[in-house]
């Protein structure tokens, strides 16, 4: 496994080169524009911005523009930047931006049904709250830091860091756009994004796009993504970068509400719900967390101490389309009532699919409480321990292999009860291997079996359980109970 310190090894040497130096500036007026105004401040030549104490709320006519290379520090006084149907603050040549103690918030009106914003198919609109834009020109890392912001109210992408020179860039395997030779390096503590994303379809809390040879870096603490129309949070690399995270105490709650209520059946849909939730003819929902790496990188690092709960989709939606791979460590998970699995990680063609999964609770969700795949060359060693799935509408967890690769489980201290079909579903599909071992786990009252091992075409299967209470029976196809 990708050990924590190589990973922040990694993101502490991407940040080492940023530094802030004189001159400063005083923000002294609550004024749109003019003298000791935020906006002068922006275009003075400033590295350090500071918002004077006794500055009140800032209500702005249009955008915020820092249009300058050179990294930039905006510290506030706990001030609230209020704008209108446009995006607020943008930093449009790429500079590392660093925001401490202040919030931005959009529009914030109410429409008949208690949305928090009035947009609708009719007026769609708005901006995002804050957004940093990086030229094609750039190289090295880019860098987003916030400390004690607060975002809501706004039609488009909550927060939108984006190395890529479309508008609209899409998302995985259908994502279009160029970008720069850069990476993109978020960095969040004690950040707030709620009610955002109402003004379009696919409107995230946060958003960060990266395309051609740069990677994404994101780091979350203490902080909560909720309510958002789309996505919580949405890491989009569609090239040759690898995905890194650091997520830790992080709440993502009731997202994908752009698409509420769905209808009773996807057949029956009629404008303008398909117009707001349909691609390709397809419907095409969001999660809480999103994350999309197609190309030759892959998906690192570790999440813990994370609730996902009422989501419109999945609560961690994980995806990897290409030679990369996954190398994952997830511990204290909390996955509730999200429309589809709690978790899913999802790797096609050759990567390798490695995942630890510790003290996971799961129920009620809408599929699998956990579904982990993987579909080419690539192998799955996946650790699943101390962990409860309850009560989901299809397997508690689910791990398959379809094609060459091997399939290696561990289960240890797992509790699956009352889902509707198995309570651990593990499958190979091709000629690889199967191998799983279960030691102190408990299945009952599942739908189905408490175990379904199977291991189909020309590889061998072995299933070795021990100490455990499999009280509603284990089923194996192609596999041998040892």
């Amino acid at each position: 496994m990708l050990k924590r310190s190589i990973l922040s090894a990694a993101i502490l040497a991407s940040i080492s080169g940023t530094a802030f130096a004189a001159p400063a500036y005083i923000v002294t007026t609550d004024a749109d524009s003019g003298g000791g105004s935020l906006r002068e401040a922006l275009g003075s030549g400033a590295s350090v911005i500071t918002i004077a104490g006794g500055v009140g709320d800032i209500v702005i006519n249009d955008t915020l523009e820092y249009d300058s290379e050179n990294p930039l520090k905006i510290i506030g006084s706990g001030q609230t930047i209020i704008g209108g149907d446009f995006t607020l603050f943008a930093a449009t040549e790429g500079a590392d931006l660093e925001i401490i103690n202040r919030s931005v918030e959009g529009p914030r009106i109410y429409d008949e049904n208690d949305n928090p914003t009035g947009y609708d198919l009719d007026n769609q609109g708005g901006g995002n709250a804050i957004l940093v834009d990086v030229p094609l020109d750039r190289e090295g890392v880019v860098q987003l830091r916030l400390a004690n912001v607060g975002v809501s109210g706004v039609g488009d992408h909550g927060i939108l860091m984006s190395d890529c020179d479309e508008l609209d860039c899409g998302a995985g395997q259908t994502g279009t756009g160029d970008g720069s030779d850069a990476s993109i390096h978020a960095v969040f503590s004690d950040v707030t994004v709620i009610d955002s994303g109402w003004g379009k379809p696919d409107g995230d809390g946060v958003r960060l796009n990266e395309r051609d040879l740069g990677g994404i870096i994101f780091e979350a603490t203490h902080s909560s993504f909720n309510n958002n129309g789309a996505d919580g949070i949405e890491l989009d690399e569609a090239d040759e970068g690898d995905v890194m995270i650091a997520v830790r105490n992080v709440e993502l709650d009731q997202n994908g509400a752009f698409c509420r209520p769905l209808p009773d059946d996807e057949s029956d849909a009629e404008e303008p719900y398909e117009e707001r939730c349909y691609d390709d003819g397809e419907i095409d929902l969001d999660d809480a967390f999103d994350i999309d790496e197609d190309g030759d990188g892959s998906i690192l690092g570790w999440i813990a101490h994370v609730w996902a709960t009422g989501n419109l989709d999945e609560g961690i939606d994980f995806d990897e389309a290409g030679p990369g791979g996954f190398d994952l460590a997830l511990s204290h998970i909390e996955g509730w009532n999200n429309g589809d699995e709690a978790i899913k990680t999802s790797e096609e063609d050759g990567g390798d699919l490695v995942v630890t999964l510790s003290s996971v609770t799961a129920g009620e969700n809408g599929n699998d409480g956990m579904q982990l795949e993987e579909e080419g060359d690539g192998n799955v060693n996946v650790v699943i321990q101390s962990t409860d799935m309850m009560m989901s509408e299809g397997d508690g967890i689910k791990v398959e292999e379809s094609d060459h690769g091997d399939l290696n489980l561990a289960i240890r201290g797992v509790n699956s009860t009352e889902n509707e079909d198995a309570g651990i579903l593990a499958a190979e599909s091709d000629d690889g291997d199967f191998t799983m071992t279960v030691n102190g786990t408990v299945t009952a009252d599942n739908g189905d079996v408490g175990i379904d091992a199977e291991q189909d075409d020309d590889g061998e299967g072995t299933l070795r359980v021990r100490g455990s209470n499999i009280s509603d029976g284990i089923d194996t196809s192609g596999v041998d109970e040892i």
